[in-house]
């Protein structure tokens, strides 16, 4: 639905500023253009540079930045470009300001500026007690009786350690709100007579017929919505004498929140978003840089060829090896594609992940991204063969009886297809399992599918192979090189062979 949609992404002061990337790139991932303006506050949290290297337009911070100022009216221009903003986190001096007309910085003009046909949003992200404040609610009611869309925080276990509303939406919940607004504004524009120009006219007699969090209760889909307001911020807004329906409020009304519950810790877990680590890698310095604007194609894990529809031919691939390389990719600037065949690994940080089940599956996502991959690093063990006939259903052993025979075909060389088409600007790092004769066949296999470089792994040495989390490796260059490194973490293997990747680019010297 986002595709072809032109977002502005608006970026302020909060801990939760940090997660503005994730939203960025799944923005860009949907299809959208994408440009970001943050506040001063917001880039104590994040770096104005990953933001730019993500959208690909440089950030917008200050109002009269020379970069910008083309005859004076860059806002405007900017603001009837977009087909939506949306601030995410919006802090609540940001709600206050837009609130209450007070326009002083390069976001909140840009979204005084916004016509009538293109929705605002605003997703609020702060602590409970702030977020209940009776001044901060006022705020927000003033905000939807000015046909401004507030995508409610979630509630969970917050940055302070206290436990209420305020957390950041999850992302999935930002993405569907944006499409709900798009597509409820294209559905609605002119039925109020508005111009196109001129941003946020209070409804007549500041009567609020049907706001936005009503629309979203009566329209979102049922299994997006979660819980309501908590009973504090009801009682709270009962408090407050406003002319508005407070049962905009109550808790009877849903939040189309479907993650919310999660705790702070788990969240971390779940999407290896650890504030201390991403507040340095985010803050991209001279030392983290070595794959800014390059995309790297990763594979892992294993791939599972059905049998039927309980069996399958698989291996006891872990994925640990490409998920630490996804990792620490992303730490050195990198864009990362991680292409995950079956495993339960957490997706790392600033990560674009596609799930597969079958080699077949595998090799089309790759096919699909090489293109736009400046290095690819197959680290994945694919299934060499694959059942030539999947039954449907299970099948039973009384049918088959004490022998059961299984026809394979091979499946298709990911590797080899990669490194047969690759060109002089791309580099194609492969991952050989070995038993016997280890280096022969890891240079053959080098040679054989148009490597750059082979990664070997020794099947016979204890901290080696798959599932655990270390490993034993040599790296083998098409050059000649060949380096071997002692038994170490999966982390500290990706760390080596990132560094070696990077000697071998084009631009390198």
């Amino acid at each position: 639905m986002l595709k072809g949609k032109k977002i502005i992404v608006g970026v302020s002061g909060s801990i939760s500023a940090y997660k503005a990337p994730l939203l960025v790139r799944e923005l860009i991932k949907l299809g959208a253009e994408v440009h970001v303006i943050m506040t001063p506050s917001a880039a104590e949290f994040v770096s104005p540079l990953v933001l730019t290297n993500l959208s690909k337009h440089p950030v917008i911070m200050e109002m009269f930045d020379p970069t910008i100022q083309h005859g004076g009216s860059w806002h405007i221009h900017l603001a009837g470009w977009c087909d939506a903003m949306i601030i995410a986190p919006a802090s609540a001096a940001t709600l206050a300001r837009i609130a209450n007309g007070y326009f002083d910085s390069a976001l909140t003009v840009v979204a005084s500026a916004l016509p009538r046909t293109s929705p605002l949003l605003v997703a609020p992200a702060m602590d409970t007690d702030m977020w209940e404040h009776p001044a901060v609610l006022r705020n927000v009611l003033q905000l939807e009786r000015d046909g401004i869309t507030v995508i409610p925080p979630a509630e969970g276990e917050l940055a302070s350690g206290l436990y209420g509303v305020g957390r950041l939406p999850e992302m999935n919940v930002l993405i569907k709100s944006i499409e709900f607004a798009i597509f409820s504004k294209t559905e609605t524009a002119g039925l109020n007579g508005s111009s196109d120009s001129g941003a946020f006219q209070p409804e007549e007699n500041n009567v609020v017929t049907e706001n936005s969090f009503e629309r979203f209760t009566r329209e979102f889909p049922k299994e997006i919505r979660r819980e309501g307001l908590s009973e504090s911020s009801t009682n709270q807004l009962e408090k407050l004498n406003e002319p508005i329906d407070t049962h905009t409020f109550n808790s009877d009304i849903d939040y189309f929140l479907d993650k919310s519950s999660d705790s702070f810790q788990d969240a971390i877990e779940k999407d290896e978003w650890i504030v201390e680590m991403d507040l340095q890698s985010l803050k991209v310095s001279q030392s983290n840089t070595t794959f800014l604007g390059k995309t790297i194609l990763i594979t892992a894990g294993p791939t599972y060829e059905k049998i039927d529809d309980v069996r399958f031919v698989g291996n006891y691939s872990s994925g640990k090896m490409g998920f630490a390389l996804a990792s620490e990719a992303v730490k050195l600037g990198a864009n990362v594609l991680l292409v995950a065949g079956p495993v339960s690994l957490p997706t790392p940080n600033g990560v674009l992940r596609i799930d597969v089940e079958s080699a077949q599956e595998m090799y089309e996502a790759v096919m699909d991204q090489i293109v736009k991959s400046d290095v690819a690093i197959l680290s994945a063990a694919v299934a060499d063969y694959s059942p030539v006939k999947t039954i449907s259903g299970k099948i039973k052993k009384k049918d088959v009886g004490d022998i059961m025979q299984l026809e394979l075909r091979s499946t298709k060389d990911i590797l080899g297809s990669i490194g047969a088409m690759k060109t002089n600007q791309q580099i194609v790092v492969g991952f050989a399992l070995e038993s016997t004769n280890e280096l022969q066949n890891a240079q053959a296999k080098l040679s054989s599918k148009n490597c750059d470089m082979i990664v070997l792994n020794s099947a016979n040495k204890p901290l080696s192979g798959f599932r655990g989390d270390d490993n034993t490796i040599t790296i083998i260059t098409a050059s000649g090189d060949i380096e071997e490194f002692p038994s170490q973490s999966k982390n500290a293997c990706a760390v080596v062979i990132l560094e070696k990747i990077s000697t071998m680019l084009p631009h390198a010297d």
